[in-house]
């Protein structure tokens, strides 16, 4: 008796744990249309200090402002599939060296969102053999 009772009990709270690790354990899932076209805002940690960028995306074409600068860049977006697209460099008013801007124009930057909340999300993007990045891309409300 006292058996199937510690049986009973073994059972439950093995069940419990299994739904609480599947509930817990579980990342958002990015839902990826959302961040098709809009206004974001993307911050970059560089050694003399702070860089905030101002993104807005429509369509296939997406602008980066700095904000401190006032410097963009013009990139056309190619979504290559649900949660993954490729921009590559259209123009832009940065003072990068011309070896830079033909290979931004040439070689697509590859970015995948891994994850998103309605305020933001998390991207994982690289350039061909480059070591990837991840970072966070937050919505501009």
């Amino acid at each position: 008796m006292i058996k199937k009772s510690l049986n009973r009990i073994f059972l439950s709270l093995t069940l419990v744990i299994v739904i609480l690790i599947f509930f817990c354990g579980r990342r958002e899932t990015a839902d990826c249309e959302q961040f098709k076209n809009g206004k974001f805002i993307f911050h970059l940690k560089v050694k003399n200090g702070d860089v905030f960028f101002s993104i807005n995306r429509a369509d296939s074409i997406q602008t980066e402002t700095d904000k401190h600068t006032g410097y963009y860049s013009k990139l056309q977006v190619k979504w290559t599939g649900k949660c993954q697209f490729e921009t590559t460099l259209l123009e832009t008013t940065f003072p990068f060296p011309d070896s830079i801007q033909r290979i931004r124009k040439a070689i697509p930057l590859k970015t995948e969102i891994i994850s998103s909340t309605n305020s933001y999300y998390v991207f994982k993007a690289h350039r061909e053999n480059s070591p990837s990045i991840t970072d966070t891309m937050w919505v501009d409300k």
